[in-house]
């Protein structure tokens, strides 16, 4: 695991083939607990290897946590947190319109940050879209993920 810092040291840029690889690694190593208590291994056809955002629901999130994407400051960035949808009183509470078909399977959440700590907020009683997180962005599949998905094997 890296120790480079967010914004430090010169970007990772990867290329078409390294992007495919290291998906492909994901479907090949990664094993889930099923409800039943089953192991059962991923497949590229039937769980999630990727999340897909709309450039638009990205900006207006970035928006939602005071940060204008015009002109970033640079200590706000992104985190990414890896997570897996269940029925729990707290997600069918917050994504009661979610497709039933993401249930048990991969995501995202996107957080918005500031000097390296969320911006997210704990307050129960909080009704605004600043310090909250975003996920519900397409999970692929389905539909396919694009190009890479023609190029793995389950």
């Amino acid at each position: 695991m890296s120790n480079r810092s967010a914004g430090t040291g010169p970007r990772k840029l990867l290329r078409f083939n390294t992007i495919v690889r290291m998906v492909q690694n994901f479907v090949d190593r990664t094993y889930k607990l099923q409800d039943s208590g089953a192991v059962t291994k991923v497949t590229k056809d039937q769980d999630a290897h990727a999340v897909s955002f709309s450039m638009s629901d990205l900006m207006a999130f970035i928006r939602d946590n005071g940060i204008d994407p015009a002109n970033p400051d640079p200590s706000h960035g992104l985190r990414i947190y890896l997570g897996l949808h269940r029925h729990t009183p707290e997600e069918d509470a917050d994504m009661p319109d979610r497709p039933e078909n993401y249930i048990n399977q991969h995501s995202v959440i996107l957080v918005c940050t500031q000097n390296g700590e969320d911006l997210l907020t704990n307050d129960p009683t909080f009704a605004g879209a600043a310090g909250m997180g975003l996920d519900e962005g397409q999970l692929c599949p389905p539909p396919a993920c694009g190009a890479i998905d023609a190029l793995l094997t389950s």
